[in-house]
């Protein structure tokens, strides 16, 4: 082949339009995909906004006024999982995750830690559980949450929760 053609004007007056032509094209697409992608994205936002308010003002209300009952003793694996099922959360989706030694609180009373993690739970869900366990049962207090979005779902959530709680 005559590699000499590529030099000569006339070669990149002809193959220079028709490439430039493609990748404008391609950016064009691409630019208009991602226009797609953020307009789904600020929908599930504005969602995720409604159903957030939605949770500060079920959790400043206490989500049925169950603030004045007589509370029960936390014990780690049964509340959590009695407080799933009143949450709706099947059993084969709640896991416990690591607990940490007890420490002395100044009182006499010991401090404990437990992890749990929530597989594939609704937000409304988890308020609820977070609800019942700090409502439901003597000194529990949810202390930290970490929420992992699950691809492919709107409101689909892998939850790790870290309660701390006194104990005798």
């Amino acid at each position: 082949m005559n590699w000499d053609i590529i030099r000569t004007p006339r070669f990149w007056a002809v193959v220079l339009p028709p490439l430039l032509a493609l990748w404008a094209g391609s950016s064009l697409f691409k630019m208009l995909d991602a226009r797609k992608e953020i307009q789904q994205t600020a929908g599930y936002l504005a969602d995720v906004e409604h159903t957030s308010k939605l949770l500060l003002s079920a959790r400043q209300e206490g989500m049925g006024g169950r603030n004045g009952t007589v509370k029960t003793v936390f014990t780690p694996v049964t509340s959590a999982l009695e407080s799933a099922r009143k949450a709706g959360i099947p059993e084969a989706r709640v896991s416990r995750g690591e607990s940490s030694l007890s420490s002395q609180s100044k009182d006499g009373k010991t401090q404990n830690r437990e992890n749990y993690n929530l597989a594939g739970v609704r937000l409304m869900q988890l308020v609820t559980f977070i609800d019942h366990i700090e409502n439901d049962y003597a000194d529990v207090n949810c202390t930290q949450i970490n929420l992992t979005p699950i691809p492919g779902g709107l409101d689909n959530w892998d939850v790790s929760i870290e309660l701390r709680y006194l104990g005798q």
